[in-house]
This record gives C-alpha cells, sequence and structure tokens, in this order.
C-alpha cells in the first residue's frame, strides 16, 4: 500500500491525514488550514490513506434512489459497475488491481454516520439524502473516516438527488461517471492534476457522460493497489446496526457494549460543483 510508483509524471494525488480546510466567507464556526504541498499540487503533509485489508464493502441506501427516479436494484447495479471499473483495469506490466469489493446490499441509512463506540460495525453506504446539507451546486460528496496513521474506517458517499433529477434523458451514464469518480476517492485517490484524468480537478458538463478512466487513472489504482501475487479472499461484509443508525450506536455506549476509541480524521471530498456548463470538483476536507 506504500506509494513507490516508478512513475515520476503520473499526476495523480494520494489522499492523506492532513486536512485542508477553506472556510466560507463569513463562515463563525469554521477554522481555515493549510497543508504542505509537493511540486504537482498533490498534500504531502500526514499519512497516505490505506485499508488494513485489500477489502472494500459497500451498501446502497434502497429508500433513497427513488428521489431520481430509479430502483434501488439499478442504484446498487451502477455503484458495482463504477468499483468493476476500477477492478479490471489492466495494469502495466500485467495482472489486475489487488483489491476486492463486495457488496452488502440494501440497506436503510440514517444519514453520513461513523459510530466511533463500535468501529467494526461500520459500513460505507452509498445514498441520495432526502436533505442535501452541502452547497447546492455539488453533486456528490464522500467522506473518508481515517485512523491517526491513515487507516480507513469507513467510507461514505452522499449523491444529490436535486442535481441528478433533471437528466432523465442521461441519468444512467452521468451517475456511472460520478459514482466511478467516488469511487475513486472511496479507493484513496485524490484528484489527478491531469485534465484527461476521471479524477481530474474540473472537466465539462458535457464530458460527463461515457466517461472512461485515462492512463493516469490506471497508473494511480494499480500504484496504490499492485497486483497481488496470489489469489485475495475477503470476508463476508458486516451489517450492523451500530453503524447505519445514531442511536443505535448511542445505544451501544450506554450499554457499554462499546469501547474506548480514537476520534478519526474525517477527510470529506467536495466533488462535481456543478456551475453552469462546467462540472468543476473542488477538494474540501473537514477535521471533526
Amino acid at each position: 500500500m506504500l506509494l513507490s510508483s516508478t512513475e515520476p509524471a503520473a499526476a495523480f494525488c494520494r489522499t492523506r491525514t492532513c486536512v485542508p480546510v477553506e472556510c466560507d466567507p463569513g463562515s463563525t464556526s469554521c477554522i481555515s488550514r493549510r497543508c504542505q504541498l509537493d511540486a504537482r499540487g498533490c498534500v504531502a503533509e500526514g499519512a497516505v490513506s490505506y485499508y488494513a485489508l485489500p477489502c472494500l464493502s459497500f451498501a446502497i441506501d434502497g429508500g433513497s434512489a427513488a428521489r431520481v427516479g430509479i430502483t434501488h436494484q439499478q442504484f446498487l447495479e451502477i455503484v458495482e459497475a463504477a468499483f468493476t471499473r476500477w477492478s479490471s483495469v489492466d495494469c502495466p506490466g500485467g495482472g489486475k488491481p489487488g483489491f476486492l469489493t463486495a457488496t452488502a446490499g440494501v440497506v436503510e441509512v440514517a444519514g453520513n454516520h461513523f459510530c466511533s463506540a463500535v468501529p467494526e460495525a461500520n459500513l460505507g453506504v452509498w445514498t441520495f439524502p432526502e436533505k442535501w446539507t452541502h452547497p447546492s451546486s455539488s453533486v456528490g460528496f464522500t467522506t473518508l473516516w481515517l485512523g491517526g496513521a491513515g487507516n480507513v474506517l469507513d467510507a461514505d458517499v452522499e449523491l444529490n438527488a436535486d442535481w441528478f433529477g433533471g437528466r432523465a434523458g442521461e441519468l444512467t451514464s452521468v451517475l456511472l461517471t460520478v459514482a466511478t469518480h467516488e469511487a475513486g476517492h472511496v479507493l484513496g485517490i485524490d484528484h489527478s492534476q491531469e485534465s484527461s484524468a476521471l479524477m481530474a480537478a474540473a472537466y465539462s458538463d458535457g464530458l460527463m457522460t461515457d466517461r472512461n478512466l485515462g492512463p493516469d487513472d490506471v497508473d494511480a489504482i494499480c500504484t496504490l493497489y499492485p497486483p497481488a501475487s496470489s489469489q485475495l479472499r475477503c470476508p463476508a461484509p458486516i451489517v450492523r446496526d451500530e453503524g447505519l443508525d445514531p442511536s443505535a450506536c448511542r445505544a451501544a455506549v450506554d450499554d457499554g457494549a462499546g469501547c474506548s476509541f480514537e476520534a478519526p480524521v474525517r477527510a470529506s471530498q467536495l466533488v462535481f460543483a456543478a456551475v453552469v456548463l462546467v462540472a468543476a470538483l473542488a477538494l474540501k476536507r473537514r477535521r471533526s
């Protein structure tokens, strides 16, 4: 999982535990923070994100899919297809990226949630929340919950139902592009400095349909997850109420079932801030 790319010209960035924050004008609750950047503009401070095992599990909030006019099965298939686009690339030198994804299927979730009292109960959930609490121009919001060493504890993705609502004719294609970009963030890839990359920080609205992974995206996924030398095996995803419902998490603490756990770094990536004819992807992280 260590960053050891032999391609010095690679433009992709890694997600790190240093959390740059840019406050909105007039904000009284936000503290600006800057992180050291390298020559490419990537955050160079803090530990890089990683998964303790090359096994990623996720679920979709089935009750939310109807907000954009699709079924929960269609929503699930699109997210699965997004991860498959990353896992099926041909890495330089042969082989596929060394990670596996497994779906826990359809769940009901009460918002973007991390249960620090029962960390093993957390599950990455994709949802179209009923109330969009992020900037109205944004299309997706991926939150990585990181331990102090950079280990990924949870990864939740929110999608803006209002933004997708007016795209009936191209909904599936655009949603796949957005989901693939978000899946890249879930996998630990920050924005790319290469304009042709799917993980680029901005590209025109017209290029949101049928957009494919570029060479820099392939470099990124194959560097973060080098092809495995043996067959990977992963445990089945665990679904527990504590990881889906804040009230169940609080109940676990009240019952003494929870344990003391270091507060994680919350690395939130604001992506696809669509303005007029441009889909501008802006990095925004917060520490909580």
